[in-house]
């Protein structure tokens, strides 16, 4: 199980949110999409069943490299 801690959002709930997979490359499945800049320190916004979670910056670090490599963009 990633980190995970309790927040209030800006309507004054409490919400649950997670570090993203890529915070541990080492541990993540997802760890060839680390940037340069090194691990992530995003953390993202989920439901009580959620267990992992790769936030936006990453989900689109991926999705634009898998199209280059599909289709020679």
């Amino acid at each position: 199980m990633w980190k995970s801690k309790q927040v209030i959002n800006e309507k004054g709930r409490t919400i649950r949110t997670m570090i993203c997979q890529n915070s541990e490359p080492e541990r993540s499945k997802w760890k060839d999409f680390v940037g340069e800049d090194g691990p992530c320190k995003n953390w993202v916004p989920v439901g009580d069943n959620v267990s992992a979670v790769l936030c936006s910056d990453f989900t689109q670090r991926s999705v634009n490299n898998f199209k280059s490599t599909s289709y020679g963009s």
